[in-house]
């Protein structure tokens, strides 16, 4: 488990700098806006797995489609989610 801990903070840094880089292109107050992606991010890990969870155990959806589906509609959120709050673009007073 301290494996896929790593792997999980890992992963998480670096989609972090690639939105960051690539995406967004903001690569101003880091900490701020890390701390506002791990936020978004756990919370988005949290409700993958618990609908995933829910839709396969208790509602007998078929496992794959359920993870494609679950998957494509955080996706959605998460992007409109970071690019409206954690990588908006901050005033000079903030």
């Amino acid at each position: 488990i301290l494996s896929y801990a790593v792997a999980l903070v890992t992963g998480l840094i670096f989609l972090y700098f690639f939105h960051s880089v690539f995406t967004f292109g903001k690569m101003d107050r880091v900490q701020r806006r890390m701390i506002k992606f791990f936020g978004v991010m756990s919370a988005s890990y949290f409700l993958n797995w618990t609908l995933v969870y829910s839709l396969t155990s208790r509602y007998n959806y078929n496992y794959l489609s359920t993870i494609i589906g679950v998957s494509l509609m955080l996706s959605l959120v998460n992007y409109f989610i970071n690019h409206k709050w954690v990588f908006r673009k901050y005033h000079v007073f903030e």
